[in-house]
């Protein structure tokens, strides 16, 4: 097992075994989990209902739930072994990222622990994964957090997001001229939501409505385009990673190609005449 903490929320990569019974038996937690599988197939009790738990299942369960599990398959692919991955939040955390929304969440229901969603499967997959590589942007992580959250808030309740109270036409543009100023920090999607006097749910609805972008794409294509500006100038790769905010010149080297299809590396000095 893997665990490590980010953003004051528990995360954990457990490998499953393919040979080996396995099960849990009336276990407590005190935490808001949130949890996945891959290429193994479960069966599990809480509140005297019994439900399977499938890869194409979110499972969600509330603080001071009391479940019992076991496995019915496990099986591995040519490329991926069982695994499960967990995310676990505090009810204190959680009650921050509501009163962050400013009311714009509807509350998670919890009375059914298991969403039958691939597409959000995939979404909490995606997440964890940002999360679990540290050298990813803050704000793409912050933000895939923000967007699966919301995403099991609407799905579970069957309610959409609240209309918010706050709306202002020149809060995208504000949005903007913070990540240009800021462009080498590490921004959350929360930090930026205060800087704008909104919450995160809005800023991201209206910066795409403005710019048809994430902040988060927004932030990125800057930073290479000041990255380029760097290089063009001599200044060495590693230098320029970390001007630009990259956690390390390899991180920029891959996103540099994925823009602009070239390395960092062949983009030569302007000379002056």
């Amino acid at each position: 097992m893997i665990a490590w903490r980010t953003d004051d929320i528990g995360f954990q990569r457990v490998a499953i075994s393919t040979d080996q019974p396995l099960a849990f038996n009336r276990v407590f937690h005190d935490d808001i989990t949130i949890l996945a599988f891959r290429h193994s197939y479960w069966r599990s009790e809480q509140d005297r209902r019994q439900h399977d738990e499938t890869p194409d299942h979110l499972v969600i369960r509330n603080a001071g739930q009391v479940f019992s599990a076991r496995l019915i398959e496990a099986r591995a692919s040519a490329d991926t072994a069982p695994e499960c991955r967990e995310m676990h939040l505090s009810g204190k955390r959680l009650a921050q990222i509501y009163e962050e929304s400013h009311g714009v969440l509807p509350a998670v229901d919890f009375s059914s622990p298991v969403i039958m969603s691939p597409e959000l499967v995939q979404l909490f997959w995606d997440t964890h994964w940002l999360f679990e590589q540290g050298n990813e942007c803050t704000l793409l992580a912050t933000t895939y957090l923000s967007w699966l959250l919301s995403a099991i808030a609407q799905r579970s309740s069957g309610q959409g997001l609240k209309a918010s109270t706050a709306s202002c036409s020149h809060r995208p543009m504000q949005a903007i001229e913070y990540l240009r100023a800021h462009f080498q920090d590490k921004i959350s999607l929360s930090d930026l939501a205060q800087v704008c006097q909104t919450n995160p749910y809005t800023l991201l609805r209206q910066f795409k409505q403005a710019f048809g972008i994430a902040p988060h794409d927004y932030l990125l294509a800057y930073r290479i385009f000041r990255a380029k500006q760097y290089l063009q100038a001599g200044m060495p790769c590693s230098e320029v990673a970390h001007l630009c905010g990259f956690a390390d010149q390899s991180h920029l080297n891959r996103r540099f190609k994925q823009r602009l299809g070239v390395s960092p590396g062949s983009i030569v000095p302007r000379t002056r005449s």
